[in-house]
């Protein structure tokens, strides 16, 4: 029985040892208080969430034909395949509760936006672990397509099990919320004085003071109206 959040099955199976770290290495960017990086979770229709491990291997690209990467954080990402600006946004976003991360949300949101426009693009977002800073701006996509902030970050845990937005993060979801409220409600009123003054409500009595008055020459009783009006056939 699949619940409402399960996840989307993949384009196509990935090997997952691509994404574990080396034991061997003792150089892992993952720490030991997490739970080992899991692939790439399809959160919505081709925009996938993910670790930097998977943002920096070619078979995240090749299996699921990545075309755009949004990269929230700092620091290099080297990613295996060249990607002009137009196609990778880097965020310089640190994970702490205090880091901006709504400063951030209107340019990622529309970035996200504009290449999901494309029906043949698909968006990778990571940050270092695929828990905080990248699942939070997957979130605030979500905000900006209407989605309530609290169902939003709820919905994200629902599809990737280790996603978990900071306390700060989810507040700024909020915020960034209340913005885009208002500004719908500034354009909504703006659109609203920009009718009014193309079309000025006038009132009946206003009009009717405005129009010249009717004149109509009686002629009921003229007898050469009478009679040009009985000798003509109709």
């Amino acid at each position: 029985m699949h619940t409402k959040h399960s996840r989307p099955a993949l384009p196509s199976p990935i090997d997952t040892s691509y994404y574990a770290p080396s034991p061997s290495s003792g150089t892992s960017r993952f720490s030991a208080h997490h739970p080992p990086p899991l692939p790439p979770t399809e959160v919505v229709p081709r925009l996938f969430l993910a670790d930097i491990s998977a943002a920096e291997t070619l078979a995240t690209f090749t299996q699921l034909g990545i075309t755009h990467v949004v990269s929230a954080m700092t620091g290099f990402v080297a990613l295996p395949l060249p990607l002009p600006p137009s196609q990778h946004l880097q965020l310089p976003l640190q994970d702490n509760p205090f880091a901006e991360l709504a400063a951030h949300l209107p340019q990622a949101t529309a970035f996200i936006s504009q290449a999901l426009s494309n029906p043949h693009a698909r968006v990778l977002v990571h940050c270092m672990q695929g828990i905080s800073r990248s699942s939070s701006v997957v979130a605030g996509y979500l905000v900006a397509t209407g989605m309530h902030p609290s169902e939003a970050v709820q919905y994200v845990k629902a599809k990737r099990s280790h996603a978990d937005p900071n306390p700060g993060f989810v507040t700024q979801l909020g915020e960034y919320a209340d913005s885009l409220r208002a500004s719908s409600s500034a354009h909504q009123h703006q659109l609203a004085r920009s009718s009014h003054h193309a079309h000025p409500h006038v009132s009946p009595s206003s009009h009717y003071a405005q129009q010249p008055p009717h004149t109509h020459t009686h002629t009921g009783h003229h007898p050469s109206h009478t009679s040009s009006n009985w000798n003509h056939p109709r």
